[in-house]
């Protein structure tokens, strides 16, 4: 097979001024820190942080992903088993993590380059992003002040532009050594992260409950999920085997191709997080992840995006879909070790209704898959559709789903469903909320509407019943955010939506 390569462009003549930037082209192996002084930062390819390496990344420091080439994968970075991430920024200085695509003539569409490879004698095209080079204008030219919307002038979402973050770490998984899943290793518990090439830096699981990968707090992930190969994409915020000695809270993921976060196993805990438009699940839980979450919110795409145009609020499963015994660990007794046992507290997720520019109809259902036995609590799902409780496949774990409330006018559980079978799920205590007090669904973007999530309906006239355990904080309220309007919403000052005026008290 013969492969020439011929590059044209399909941009304006570049810009002539240098600007001030640090190209990142080599892993990290040393204890680094990066600061404003060298913001922004171009991941250059895959950067790996190991080597018992520390990466320290200061309050307001921009992280840029290069798209991919021609040759290369898109700008990411990963945080390997032999390394440590401690970004911990503040509200008023995030830490933005967003893509190095160029605009080079203003017109807020991403520059694309025609590549043409010659096979077999026949030309292939392919529209590829144009990379920063060091002269022209970023696509997302001031995203701490003006974010991107998550369409483009031609109604393009603004997804894919760059790789993602990864999280790898040495707590427990359920993957076994014969998986029919794809992403099983040659030792029990221990697996490669899906959307990289295989090799001893993409390794996640093993046996540390409080394995400390670091520090995210003040994260926000954007316009990433590049897609290697059919299948193979990379999560906002992926988290292999991530342990409880970690911190994890106030991140968020806006435009992502694929899901928002994913953890694959592990025990990392969890507390405000933010999804805004992921293409496939805001949130998704996999192979035997057993942590303590509260204060999520997400809003799913009113448009089209990305793998599944937004698929599930939660996909929640205990094996990553596959109920083959052999894929998993398992004791002497031949049952499945680390049922997914992860709780939720007060989460609030807005779907998305019927829309013409959205392929999807309905989503945002909550999807619970085999041997999920965790428990969701305090919670409120708007515009979820019917059932708003769905499953592909039975749940044989223990979990309940109680004191929430669904918008659904009739029906929150499928009618004909297995998600329920053999669980202790107390849905008497879930409410069908016909007409809620949660304003701003299906947000245009730039528009009149704004979007206040804060939810005053109390649980059959009273206050949230639910003893939060293990970690979690006790409130008396359902959904993300406190109704005392005189309390500023936790997501102030730092979110893409409430930087851009949508989202707002």
């Amino acid at each position: 097979m013969k492969k020439n390569l011929i590059i044209s462009a399909l941009v304006a003549a570049s810009a002539t001024t240098a600007w001030s930037y640090t190209n990142v082209t080599t892993d990290v192996t040393g204890s680094t820190t990066w600061n404003t002084a060298g913001s922004p930062y171009i991941l250059d390819g895959v950067i790996f942080v190991k080597n018992n390496a520390t990466l320290t990344i200061e309050p307001g420091v921009i992280v840029r992903g290069q798209p991919r080439d021609a040759d290369n994968q898109p700008g990411s970075l990963v945080i390997t088993q032999a390394g440590t991430i401690v970004a911990d920024g503040d509200p008023n200085n995030p830490i933005i993590f967003t893509t190095a695509a160029i605009d080079v003539n203003n017109d807020n569409i991403a520059d694309f380059t025609t590549v043409t490879e010659t096979v077999d004698g026949e030309d292939v095209s392919e529209d590829i992003l144009t990379r920063f080079t060091g002269t022209e204008a970023f696509l997302d030219s001031d995203p701490a002040n003006s974010p991107l919307a998550p369409t483009d002038a031609n109604g393009a979402s603004s997804e894919s532009y760059w790789g993602g973050l990864v999280i790898l770490g040495e707590a427990p998984t359920n993957v076994g050594t014969t998986g029919g899943d794809g992403v099983s290793n040659a030792t029990p518990a221990l697996a490669h992260i899906e959307g990289l090439t295989k090799s001893n830096d993409t390794v996640y699981g093993g046996h540390k409950f409080n394995d400390n990968s670091g520090t995210l707090r003040y994260v926000s992930v954007r316009h990433g999920g590049d897609e290697i190969g059919t299948g193979n994409e990379i999560n906002g915020i992926t988290l292999g085997g991530v342990g409880a000695g970690t911190t994890l809270e106030y991140c968020e993921v806006y435009c992502n191709f694929d899901d928002g976060f994913e953890f694959f196993g592990g025990t990392v805990n969890t507390n405000h997080l933010v999804v805004t438009y992921a293409g496939d699940d805001q949130f998704d839980g996999d192979q035997g992840w057993t942590g303590t979450n509260q204060y999520w919110f997400a809003a799913l795409p009113y448009f089209t995006i990305g793998s599944k145009n937004g698929d599930k609020c939660f996909e929640f499963d205990g094996d990553d879909g596959n109920t083959a015994g052999t894929a998993h660990l398992t004791d002497s007794n031949g049952n499945l070790i680390n049922y997914a046992d992860y709780t939720v507290y007060n989460a609030t997720v807005i779907g998305a209704a019927a829309s013409a520019s959205n392929s999807v109809s309905v989503n945002g259902a909550i999807n619970l898959k085999a041997r999920f036995g965790g428990s969701i609590y305090s919670s409120y799902f708007y515009e979820t559709g019917v059932p708003a409780i769905d499953s592909v496949s039975p749940v044989t774990g223990a979990h309940l789903v109680e004191n929430s409330f669904v918008s659904a006018a009739s029906g929150y559980v499928a009618a004909v469903t297995t998600a329920l079978t053999n669980a202790d799920t107390n849905t008497g205590n879930v409410v069908s909320a016909s007409s809620p007090t949660l304003e701003g669904s299906d947000q245009t973007w730039g528009g009149t509407n704004t979007l206040n999530p804060r939810f005053s309906f109390g649980f059959s006239g009273q206050v949230n019943t639910i003893d939060e355990q293990q970690g979690a904080e006790d409130n008396s309220y359902v959904g993300a955010f406190d109704p005392d309007t005189n309390l500023t919403l936790w997501t102030t000052g730092w979110t893409v939506l409430n930087t851009s005026g949508v989202l707002v008290d």
